[in-house]
């Protein structure tokens, strides 16, 4: 359906021809590409942490720059500071997909407005 989808918004935007051609259909089209993209390496993670061979990865991220690729294509608004962290993100962006997908398709899906709201604490290691 994804591969569909942005076919069809390619085809949109070259049936209107170069002067009516709008652009928002290619962006569109990239977006969905790259939630494509993006489910496939997730999916390889989730098979990894069903068959039990996940190995985490720990990583610097930027939490919005994680946080706008985890919305990238969905209607979802967000708020998230910019900030770096210490954390795995694959495993972040599986829980996270889960959380949003959930929201989109049970909470009102005639009318899905999901906001994604990220709080930073600050921990001590001591904890």
């Amino acid at each position: 359906n994804i591969m569909a989808d942005a076919m069809g918004c390619i085809e949109l935007f070259l049936k209107r021809g170069k002067n009516r051609a709008d652009p928002a259909f290619l962006s569109k089209a990239s977006d969905i590409l790259f939630r494509g993209m993006w489910w496939c390496k997730l999916r390889e993670a989730i098979l990894q942490m069903v068959a039990g061979r996940y190995e985490g990865k720990q990583e610097i991220v930027d939490v919005q720059d994680l946080t706008q690729d985890l919305v990238r294509g969905r209607e979802v608004t967000t708020e998230c500071p910019s900030r770096m962290l210490h954390l795995d993100s694959m495993a972040c962006n599986v829980v996270l997909d889960n959380a949003l997908t959930n929201a989109s398709r049970h909470g009102f899906p005639e009318d899905p407005q999901v906001d994604l709201r990220v709080v930073v604490v600050k921990r001590s290691h001591d904890e």
